[in-house]
């Protein structure tokens, strides 16, 4: 069901509250002041949306000719195990409106398949890899599960920490250290890497200490995501591979993983809240006394939006507002046309929040999903989970077929990094956007900045899932139904942020939550759990108890750590 958004913007409009980012920080934030506030100082609340649904990263498409399969081309899972705020919000959201089932989001067994250096195995079958990689005799037979294990207690040595692994009935369980666990490690002196600390490193600088040459390739072949050995912060790195990627047991939801979005946003405007679509903030500044502006509004913020619905010329409306919560990524704050103004990130007496806001690197990301008639992987044994290649492809997630009609969906690849350039190339700079399905939390069943596959796209893809599949060109049928999404693009930017090597994260994620009086920054993108949902809730929460006298809420599960 779309979310009443409003695009009929008034030249001017006032709020005690402007949230600008209908993500998931910026629904969440504004939910959480309308319905908790009781009626106080900042439940007067407004949500300014760049583009025509909520959700931000978060987008669940229902492709044509695929009925009951949903395409997550954004976040797709949490971890109910340690991710706790998720848990517990979706727990608080259902209702018969919102039934919010979760439900497993399986990774597939020891049948599915790598493909790499030419070489195609199944999972069990991991060690004859070795045979294409020129590794030392002592890195030959390791699982990439264990090579970080490795790793990890390599760097948690002299902390008094490790990764335990146990093997019972054949099943590999591993015991890991908690969320809070490894933001103490992240500060503690002894966290070190030859004599250095951790914190202050690369990862892939460590790496290259640790493994040789071609096992750092089977590692960054093998694990799926260039992102996980790419040269970021390596105390950020190694808490977020202990918590993730090793044993981590994933859940979806049913409806989609963007309905609790749109569950938090129903509810907001059922209680008054107003959320305008088509709104991009393109300058924010303080009144001062003395401006054209009347005597009401000095000290408050100036918003300048330019509405983005109009088919011609351009037209802005102003907003002012005593508090701004910017819920949204460094892409989006240096988008901003500042200049001039007491936020302008190059004045030098804002250095220090420059520093803030350069504390993290993009990172591009890349999803292409193909609809089939039949799973025809289903004859290959592969029901669920995922295949790993080192082509542009990378990770192939199998998902089931509709009950009423079989028709099955697969996203053909979920790659990040260098890979997302490869198609890239592939895009028809002529193409505009079709409506290729609906969206659980769009207005107007519009996804303007989502696609159809291209032929181009369609022809290399197949052509690769042939290659990992051990399958002639032809024998992988021609799709129903495609859509790919690329993150890269505006106004995302980025798939997701990754923290720099040298930035003290406990001190940079609560300034930025409050750079400047009255303004404040939320979101996953400066949080310990980047590329999260968790991360996201647990910024806005922490920035609405610090700075909005929000006390917790009772649903939130009081063992719910929500990091620094």
């Amino acid at each position: 069901m779309p979310i009443p958004m409003r695009f009929d913007h008034p030249e001017i409009m006032e709020t005690r509250v402007a949230v600008v980012g209908g993500g998931v920080s910026g629904i969440y934030s504004a939910w959480r002041l309308k319905l908790d506030g009781k009626g106080g100082d900042f439940n007067d609340v407004k949500v300014f949306e760049f583009g025509n649904r909520v959700g931000g990263r978060l987008e669940t498409l229902h492709l044509d000719n695929i009925s009951e399969r949903r395409a997550e081309v954004g976040g797709m899972r949490f971890i109910p195990d340690w991710q706790l705020h998720i848990s517990s919000l979706i727990q608080r959201l259902r209702s018969p409106r919102h039934p919010l089932d979760v439900i497993d989001f399986p990774m597939g067994d020891d049948r599915n398949l790598y493909y790499l250096r030419a070489r195609r195995f199944e999972k069990k079958d991991f060690n004859v890899v070795a045979t294409r990689y020129d590794m030392k005799a002592s890195e030959i037979g390791v699982s990439p599960d264990d090579y970080f294990v490795s790793i990890l207690n390599t760097l948690l040595a002299d902390c008094g920490k490790q990764i335990k692994k146990e093997t019972k009935d054949g099943q590999v369980t591993y015991i890991g250290l908690t969320r809070q666990e490894w933001d103490e490690v992240k500060q503690d002196p002894r966290f070190q890497f030859g004599h250095k600390p951790v914190v202050e490193q690369g990862f892939w600088n460590i790496l290259a200490e640790l493994l040789s040459p071609e096992a750092y390739q089977l590692v960054t072949d093998a694990g799926g995501y260039h992102t996980l050995t790419a040269n970021w912060n390596a105390a950020e790195a190694a808490s977020f591979i202990g918590l993730d990627f090793i044993g981590a047991q994933y859940k979806t939801l049913q409806q989609g993983y963007d309905a609790h979005v749109a569950a938090m946003a129903q509810e907001f405007t059922d209680q008054g809240g107003e959320i305008w679509g088509h709104s991009e903030l393109i300058r924010f500044e303080r009144v001062q006394q003395g401006q054209a502006e009347t005597d009401r509004y000095a000290g408050k913020l100036k918003l300048t939006f330019q509405d983005r619905g109009r088919s011609e010329g351009t037209r802005t409306f102003i907003v002012y507002a005593d508090k701004l919560i910017l819920a949204m990524p460094r892409h989006g704050l240096e988008r901003l046309e500042l200049f001039g103004t007491d936020f302008d990130f190059e004045h030098p007496k804002n250095r220090r929040q420059r520093m803030l806001l350069n504390s993290v690197m993009t990172m591009p990301a890349f999803k292409l999903f193909m609809g089939f008639e039949r799973a025809w992987w289903e004859k290959l044994d592969l029901s669920s989970g995922r295949s790993i290649s080192d082509l542009p492809l990378r990770q192939t997630y199998y998902f089931g077929s509709d009950p009423s009609d079989g028709h099955a969906l697969l996203m053909t690849s979920y790659n990040d990094a260098g890979t997302v350039s490869f198609w890239k190339g592939l895009k028809d700079p002529t193409q505009s956007a079709r409506y290729i399905s609906h969206n659980t939390v769009a207005e107007k069943n519009e996804t303007p900045d989502t696609h159809e596959a291209t032929p181009a796209m369609l022809a290399h893809a197949k052509a690769q899932l042939a290659a990992v599949h051990d399958l002639a060109p032809h024998e992988v049928p021609e799709p129903i139904a495609s859509a790919y999404k690329d993150w890269s693009d505006e106004p995302f930017g980025a798939g997701w942020y990754l923290w720099k090597p040298g930035v003290r994260t406990w001190e940079v994620m609560k300034e930025i939550r409050n750079p400047w009086p009255d303004v404040h920054v939320c979101g996953d993108c400066y949080s310990s759990l980047q590329g999260w949902v968790e991360g996201a809730l647990n910024t806005a929460e922490r920035m609405l108890e610090e700075h909005f006298g929000m006390e917790r809420p009772k649903w939130l599960d009081p063992r719910a750590y929500l990091g620094f």
